[in-house]
């Protein structure tokens, strides 16, 4: 059964998806997995360094600039028309919005 296993997935070559260098579990260069992981051509997994380059240590590094403040201001604490320049959304709401609103509004209602 192992043999007609092995056959099938070298048949439709998913055998490389995680092809092993040697039996310690080294990730082959130049294989699948090692093009997701790791740049050049070809792709070398020993230049992956797991603290720096897994999903998790970029994400690590995203919330770390986040938190610091490099994300920008909140729009919705903006003041209208504030530092926003012609033809932005902040302008054109800030010079239209309660003049149109005032305009339309039934007297007595709320």
């Amino acid at each position: 059964m192992n043999t007609e296993a092995d056959t099938a997935l070298s048949d439709i070559q998913l055998d490389h998806l995680f092809q092993l260098a040697d039996p310690t579990g080294v990730v082959a260069n130049n294989s699948f997995w090692a093009k997701m992981s790791a740049k050049g051509s070809p792709a070398v997994y020993s230049t992956y360094d797991g603290t720096t380059d897994s999903q998790e240590a970029i994400r690590d590094r995203g919330d770390a600039a986040w938190v610091t403040g490099s994300a920008p201001a909140d729009p919705w604490a903006t003041a209208l028309p504030g530092a926003y320049g012609a033809g932005q959304a902040g302008k054109i709401v800030g010079d239209n919005l309660n003049a149109t609103v005032s305009s339309r509004a039934v007297p007595g209602m709320r």
